[in-house]
């Protein structure tokens, strides 16, 4: 069971949480406003949500609101609010997002999986808060360009005995904040109609996270680039399908030969590549 809610949590937190249903109120030739493009500075208008992808309301015309309804919540409480700065109506939009989580109940739910279980040890994994802010800027309608900034901050209430992880890419973006005191993401991504039904995505991002405690010296780089499609379905719902390749330092090493012909373990980096779907409702 712990392994299941585990998966689930990190493909919501670490993939599938940019998988964003955006349906702002652009119009122009060759757009259509009911299958706009994801990812972007404009809120939603109406309400969205996918099976990964969180509960998105739009609060009047500029505000969105977002968060992981029932279990999700339950587990990581968690909220974002998008505030679009720009005029409405332009083919440019600005917006700032406002973020709060508690990822502490998800990670104690993993341990003896990700974590220490200290069953003998009597150290325990303290509550973190995780409050972020971010920036979001988009031009184009039919193809549009999206840049994005965020920072995340981990504070550490009480005392906690957890470690930054040498784990899997999606594992170190999703508790990256919490247990290295920071993560720093920034993205670029390009989403054009294809054809109509049928959009793409391209995409290209990078996470840079803090060091609470000293560790072997590993980046703290993760970069990762995307790839996607979004399906019309119908009226109001879309596939999203597509894959997400991480390129990252978890101390991995090899044993190569050097320019003298002596054999000396070397570090290396690792690519992993996982898919990633989603099937979104808007409304």
């Amino acid at each position: 069971m712990r392994a299941l809610v585990l998966g689930l949590l990190l493909v919501t937190r670490s993939v599938a949480a940019q998988e964003i249903a955006i349906t702002g109120p652009l119009r122009g030739e060759g757009f259509d406003p009911g299958f706009a493009p994801r990812q972007t500075a404009n809120p939603v208008r109406r309400w969205s949500i996918g099976v990964f992808d969180p509960l998105r309301i739009g609060v009047g015309e500029d505000l969105e609101l977002a968060t992981h309804p029932l279990l999700f919540l339950a587990l990581d409480p968690n909220a974002e609010l998008k505030v679009r700065h720009s005029p409405r109506g332009k083919s440019w939009a600005v917006a700032t997002t406002w973020g709060l989580s508690v990822p502490t109940v998800p990670m104690r739910l993993t341990q003896g999986y990700l974590f220490p279980s200290w069953e003998q040890g009597g150290g325990r994994i303290g509550w973190f808060v995780v409050p972020s802010v971010g920036l979001l800027v988009t031009w184009g309608r039919a193809r549009a360009w999206t840049l994005g900034l965020e920072t995340s901050i981990g504070l550490q209430i009480g005392e906690n005995d957890a470690r930054p992880l040498d784990g899997y890419a999606p594992v170190e973006v999703a508790f990256g904040a919490a247990l290295s005191g920071t993560r720093t993401h920034a993205h670029a991504t390009y989403d054009v109609l294809i054809f109509p039904g049928l959009r793409a995505r391209l995409g290209l991002e990078g996470w840079f996270l803090g060091r609470r405690t000293p560790e072997p010296e590993k980046s703290p780089w993760i970069l990762a680039a995307r790839g996607g499609l979004d399906i019309r379905l119908s009226r109001r719902t879309r596939l999203a399908l597509g894959l997400i390749v991480f390129d990252y330092d978890n101390h991995r090493t090899e044993v190569r030969k050097d320019e003298a012909g002596k054999w000396r373990r070397v570090p290396v980096r690792s690519v992993d590549a996982y898919p990633t779907f989603d099937l979104v409702y808007e409304h």
